[in-house]
């Protein structure tokens, strides 16, 4: 086993306070103050790691009541990953929709999985659940047509 380098105590800082974003998140509940201690180097990865975990909608959600704490560039890049996250749920909303109408015309069954059911079931807002596709379940014999 390795041992820590200083990379990893600053992943474990931001770690602790996407843990926190997504218990804030899964709870409904406002993040606490006092989680959102990061140093300068926590703060210029939190967009990113917080991407890499699906998990910056929530992030930029749930920094909202601190903004003042937050360093401005970071908050401006939440608010680029939530902005764009909404425009690809609404056009992946779209383009299911037209999906399971075409289905509908061509009397295929089918069962709207994982991300793009969640997104609308259990989520504040479907935008808060990043989708990297739409998967569909089919009856095998429905597949060629």
């Amino acid at each position: 086993m390795r041992s820590p380098t200083k990379h990893d105590s600053f992943q474990n800082i931001t770690w602790t306070l996407l843990s926190r974003v997504a218990g804030a998140a899964i709870e409904r509940s406002a993040l606490d103050r006092s989680a959102i201690a990061l140093d300068a180097i926590g703060w210029a990865t939190l967009a990113t790691d917080a991407e890499g975990h699906g998990l910056a909608p929530f992030a930029h959600l749930c920094l909202q009541p601190h903004r003042q704490a937050v360093p401005e560039v970071t908050m401006q890049q939440l608010e680029a990953l939530a902005l764009r996250h909404r425009i690809t749920h609404r056009e992946r909303a779209t383009a299911l929709t037209e999906i399971l109408h075409a289905f509908e015309r061509d009397a295929i069954d089918a069962v709207v999985l994982k991300g793009a059911a969640l997104a609308w079931s259990i989520y504040e807002s479907p935008a808060l659940r990043p989708m990297g596709d739409i998967d569909l379940l089919v009856r095998t014999a429905d597949v060629p047509r």
